[in-house]
């Protein structure tokens, strides 16, 4: 009996321990697909995460590109005079200041005339006593030949009294053209202005003596006006071909036409001077504004287009652009390349990158050499034009 209940109670413990070794080995083989699961999902993600997605465009090669610059220009009159007298004198007055805008046959100046009113009333004085001269002339004329009729008078004594009385008369009409002459002369003791303008310069003072031809006052006309465009002589050139160019005033664009690129280069700046007539209808340009324009011309370079968002600083005064090669999961790559030229938004580069090439065109500061990437590929708009 006894023996019976010691077998019974090992064979019950044997049992117990089969159940804990089973249970403890189901949850170690749990716990290792568990883990075996969640490091597997670690791996995948840690995967994802180091593949960034970046937006590439093609590099397209080019053989030249087009340099835009922007010359500027000061407004000056087409028509523009420096008045003086024509005779010498001494200024009295000026009646305009620089910038004043003037009308045809404003009074801009005037001379001393004290001289000039004195000869001339001298000159009413001797017309006075010639016509009572001539008055008498003519009276004893008719006398002499009232008595030559009657008997009374020689015909030399007639022919006396005709020298007479010519002799008088021409004292008449000599007096007469000293007279209008001294008109004439007072006449241009004014300065007047010969067309609508605008006082450009006052070049004396009251005051001053002045001799005959002695600048006064420089009058522009503002109905035509110019601007004088200093170009270097490439730009010089090509504007030679065309006849109108676009001008900006400052707070409009208005079309101007070419009238002339002077021969000659200046000797202090050594460009080329080019005028150019600008339509005062609308722009409200006075003389001295200051006017700009834009034109490009043409460089013989190969290089490409990208967009500065597209660079960082390099080493050596050069830039690197990222590129990126493979199809689907691609390695970021760092190229040095040089920047040619610039506008405001894009850059033309050449260096260590060919035709076709897949550069990073944004988002490049978030990459590094060598990181494994997706690469997305956009439309570029690099074309050069923006300024």
């Amino acid at each position: 009996m006894s023996d019976n209940s010691s077998a019974a109670n090992i064979s019950s413990d044997s049992g117990k321990l089969q159940l804990w070794l089973t249970i403890a080995l189901s949850t170690a083989i749990l716990m290792t697909l568990l883990f075996s699961a969640g490091a597997s999902r670690a791996d995948k993600h840690k995967t994802e995460q180091s593949t960034a997605r970046a937006d590439v465009s093609l590099i397209n090669m080019q053989s030249f590109y087009h340099r835009q610059q922007r010359v500027f220009g000061l407004v000056e009159s087409a028509s523009a005079s420096n008045l003086g007298f024509e005779q010498a004198g001494k200024l009295v007055s000026i009646a305009v200041e620089e910038g004043d805008a003037t009308v045809t046959g404003q009074v801009l100046a005037s001379l001393d005339t004290s001289r000039l009113r004195s000869q001339l009333k001298e000159l009413q004085a001797s017309l006075l006593r010639a016509n009572a001269d001539v008055s008498l002339a003519k009276s004893t004329l008719q006398r002499m030949q009232t008595l030559q009729k009657q008997g009374g008078a020689s015909q030399q004594q007639v022919d006396e009294a005709v020298a007479r009385y010519d002799v008088v008369s021409a004292q008449v009409k000599e007096i007469e053209a000293a007279m209008s002459s001294l008109s004439v002369e007072m006449d241009k003791s004014t300065l007047t202005a010969p067309f609508d303008g605008v006082v450009a310069a006052r070049l004396v003072d009251e005051g001053t003596v002045v001799q005959p031809a002695t600048p006064i006052i420089t009058l522009g006309a503002t109905d035509h006006l110019q601007a004088r465009l200093a170009l270097p002589q490439a730009l010089a050139t090509q504007l030679a071909n065309t006849k109108t160019v676009m001008v900006n005033t400052g707070n409009d664009d208005i079309e101007a036409r070419l009238i002339s690129i002077q021969p000659t280069r200046n000797r202090q700046t050594r460009t080329v001077d080019a005028l150019i007539a600008i339509a005062n209808d609308r722009s409200n340009l006075i003389i001295g504004d200051m006017v700009s324009t834009t034109l490009q011309t043409r460089v013989d370079e190969p290089g490409a287009w990208v967009p500065l968002t597209a660079l960082t600083q390099g080493v050596r005064g050069l830039w690197s652009l990222l590129v990126v090669a493979g199809e689907e999961k691609s390695r970021v790559q760092s190229r040095l390349v040089e920047v040619v030229y610039a506008t405001g938004k894009e850059a033309y580069v050449r260096g260590a990158i060919s035709d076709g090439d897949k550069y990073v065109s944004q988002g490049g500061q978030r990459l590094v050499p060598g990181q494994l990437v997706r690469a997305t590929l956009v439309e570029s708009h690099t074309d050069g034009a923006s300024l």
